[in-house]
């Protein structure tokens, strides 16, 4: 796990703590991350490069699937 302490520049932050969304246990968060535009609002302040959106993608694909059931127990009636 990275720590603040290791973090060289402002992009290390922001890359830090759109990590912290694989650490989310609640599906309504996912909706209201996806809502309020926080992984565009982040990612619209690091450099467009490969890496970058290949790490869009990524995040994008995993909060789709969080949000849409992929990461949903099933539960018994």
């Amino acid at each position: 796990m990275a720590k603040i302490g290791d973090m060289k520049n402002r992009n290390d932050v922001k890359l830090l703590r759109l990590s912290w969304i694989f650490d989310i246990n609640f599906l309504a968060t996912f909706s209201l991350l996806k809502d309020y535009g926080y992984l565009e609002t982040i990612m619209s302040f690091l450099p467009e490069t490969k890496e970058t959106n290949l790490l869009r993608k990524h995040f994008e694909n995993y909060l789709n699937s969080m949000e849409y059931g992929a990461g949903k127990k099933e539960t018994k009636s």
